[in-house]
């Protein structure tokens, strides 16, 4: 198989020294290090090695499209295909395979069954199961003031961080509480954190339940060091290309490295200035260990996706985010634009408008995308309508958003429980209202408000549906108009006619609900792409809870449909995803939060970076029961978290996340500031500082160049 390009000087030298062993390759995103590697696994091929014996591995599965693209294509050699996975594929699989070894060492209470693997959301949904009772029953956590959902998150990341780092979960606490800086008082609530979280742990061990966090401690601690499987590993590969290993954890670079000497040929890469997941526990500097392995060494050193001008003006914002004195010239001014506004709402606009212009010249909507620290609901329906109003498609990408903010998903949902009238769920006037003007194509708020007041009505504790056809009031007729009539009559007969049938799981039901109303023209997901992703998701969503739901056992004489109902209407159930593979080929703007678009790796040609001013650019979420930088083997045990810790991780999270942007950008970078922000406070962040201190030498150079 031929690529349709030539290599650089580089990527012909990391070919010739992945032949003689194990090489590393480093050097900033799209310099072309990836495409290397996929040569490399061609020429493994070509040359006689069979495609199942090289394994890939990837921190995170964006990051293994184009090894996937690779080997989906018809030029691929046919026959056996590598394997392509992350570290928590392979515990999972190998588990799963050594299941009954692991039942012999660890303290499974039904160990003639098999092991149920959890997904992020079902372990939220066991979490909740044992927290509540122990919240409750305790009192734990009354001094914070946050929803349960997301104490739940917090307890989950600290199990994986515990698996990931590598300590042991009793010392999570001690961990938190020597670097805790604040009011004493505060600490408790470590150790109540940490209490759920074995608690958790032991009722995972009673139902042969596995999370994330026990897969990976599981295998680091225990299987991945039998013999059986260490033999397993080594018949079945014997080369490796391990991409991105910055973003892996550091449990993970153990295992790596414990199986080096296995391999014939090794090719590590690794990005300059990234990082990005380590609120997820990836550590770039564990990834570091793997140098002195390496005979040979190669840096990339041009970029191949970001212009000259791009990673100049790149280079002068870090200047200014480290308060250095920038070097200003022309190839920086070219590179940027900076727009200063008093209210978020009017920088919206202004970039609608800009990205307007940029198409009209020519530029495809795919090659622009617009980033924020923190992708709200505002920016969101904002700047989609104002494009949408210009004859602008876009689509937007949030994979940590709850179900339950989504429209479409709540319109299912409320739906779904109209025609359930056997869950006694109760569904008032404004939830009704906004499931029909997501549903009904043309249904706009008023029309839905004065439609929802009128036909919804309780009868004897179940919710009705009264029909158009019973309305008489001339006025309140024509306000709603009989074209949006006919189409809720349909809607409504559709819902009274599956009452009446058969009950159907959930999944099922949402499927036919989608298919034979809802996609059909005039209704809400006809050729609204983002609707229907949305519904696939929920709908594999259900899928996957039922499936560990019902091979768990846990369920006793409960209704699992009204169960997931109701763990997304408490948002316990995040449906997190990580893939824009279905989106990624529609011409459309795509608008984002700037870690989501890192993650994805999919480079454009200019780049809009909204809300400049946000202290989320730099700033880590408030998270009061962990830590990710203390849970970290880079911290030293009984050290403070200080004020200038804190500043001095803001300002290298900006400038990484600076550095990752701007080596994704072919063009020009278009930044807008506001000086109040959405909530009328004004803007004081580190991001919005070094802008000034730009935007001032960068006049300060214009002026001096004035003929």
């Amino acid at each position: 198989m031929d690529l349709p390009f030539s290599l650089t000087r580089e990527q012909e030298a990391a070919l010739e020294s992945a032949q003689e062993g194990l090489v590393l390759l480093t050097g900033m995103a799209g310099s072309g290090k990836t495409t290397a590697a996929i040569h490399h696994l061609l020429n493994l091929i070509q040359g006689g090695v069979s495609a199942d014996q090289v394994l890939i591995l990837v921190p995170q599965r964006t990051l293994a499209e184009p090894y996937f693209t690779t080997v989906r294509s018809p030029g691929f050699p046919q026959g056996l295909l590598p394997t392509i996975v992350t570290i928590g594929g392979i515990a999972r699989r190998l588990i799963a395979l050594f299941w009954p070894l692991v039942t012999e060492a660890c303290d499974f209470s039904k160990k003639e069954n098999p092991p149920v693997f959890l997904t992020l959301e079902t372990a939220q949904y066991y979490l909740a199961e044992t927290a509540d009772q122990v919240i409750d029953s305790s009192s734990y956590f009354t001094s914070l003031r946050i929803r349960r959902n997301r104490i739940y998150s917090q307890v989950l990341d600290n199990l994986n961080k515990a698996a990931l780092v590598g300590f042991p979960l009793d010392q999570m606490a001690d961990r938190l509480t020597s670097a805790w800086n604040g009011e004493s008082g505060h600490t408790a609530i470590f150790y109540q954190a940490q209490d759920i979280a074995v608690k958790f742990r032991q009722y995972c061990y009673q139902n042969n339940l596995l999370d994330y966090s026990l897969q990976m401690e599981i295998f680091h601690t225990f299987l991945s060091k039998q013999a059986e499987v260490q033999q397993f590993l080594k018949d079945s590969y014997t080369h490796l290309i391990y991409e991105n290993l910055e973003e892996d954890a550091p449990a993970s670079h153990d295992l790596v490295e414990s199986w080096l000497p296995q391999f014939l040929t090794g090719m590590f890469i690794m990005d300059e200035n990234a990082g990005y997941r380590t609120f997820l526990g990836a550590d770039p500097v564990s990834a570091n260990r793997f140098i002195p392995f390496c005979r040979n060494k190669i840096q990339f050193q041009t970029s191949l996706q970001s212009s000259a001008r791009v990673q100049q003006f790149s280079k002068t914002l870090s200047d200014c985010i480290y308060r250095r004195t920038p070097e200003i010239n022309s190839q920086v001014t070219e590179a940027f634009s900076l727009e200063n506004f008093r209210l978020a709402p009017e920088s919206t606009e202004a970039a609608a408008i800009e990205i307007c212009r940029l198409v009209e010249s020519g530029v495809q909507p795919k090659d622009i995308a617009v980033l924020t620290p923190i992708l709200n609901d505002t920016t969101r329906f904002t700047l989609s309508t104002a494009l949408g109003n210009l004859g602008i498609r876009s689509r937007s990408y949030r994979p940590s958003r709850p179900l339950n903010a989504e429209p479409a998903a709540t319109c299912l949902l409320t739906l779904a429980r109209l025609a359930h009238p056997e869950w006694k769920l109760a569904v008032n006037t404004y939830e009704l209202r906004s499931a029909l003007m997501t549903a009904i194509e043309g249904m706009d708020m008023v029309r839905a408000g004065i439609l929802s007041d009128i036909v919804l009505h309780k009868k004897q504790d179940v919710y009705e549906l009264g029909s158009f056809d019973t309305i008489k009031d001339p006025f309140r007729l024509e306000q709603i108009t009989y074209a949006l009539g006919e189409r809720y009559e349909q809607l409504r007969a559709w819902i009274y006619t599956s009452r009446q049938s058969e009950p159907e799981v959930l999944d099922v039901f949402l499927s036919r609900l989608f298919g034979e109303v809802l996609s059909q023209p005039g209704f809400g997901f006809h050729l609204h792409y983002e609707n229907a992703a949305i519904c696939a998701r929920l709908i594999e969503s259900i899928q996957k809870f039922r499936r560990v739901v019902s091979v768990a056992g846990t369920f006793s004489g409960k209704d699992i449909s009204l169960e997931y109902v109701d763990m997304v209407n408490k948002g316990v159930l995040a449906a997190q995803y990580l893939e824009m593979d279905q989106d990624k080929d529609e011409n459309a703007v795509l608008i984002a939060p700037a870690y989501t678009f890192l993650m994805a790796n999919q480079p454009v040609s200019f780049q809009f970076w909204l809300d400049t001013g946000s202290s989320a650019w730099s700033e880590r979420l408030e998270q009061p029961l962990t830590h990710p930088y203390v849970l970290s083997r880079n911290w030293k045990a009984e050290e403070k978290w200080t004020h200038e810790n804190e500043l001095a991780v803001s300002q290298e999270t900006l400038n990484r996340l600076v550095a990752g942007l701007a080596a994704r950008c072919r063009q020009k970078i278009y930044l807008y500031s506001s000086g109040i922000s959405e909530q009328g406070q004004e803007q004081t962040s580190l991001f919005l500082r070094a802008l000034q201190r730009l935007n001032r030498h960068t006049y300060q150079y214009l002026e001096g160049n004035i003929v």
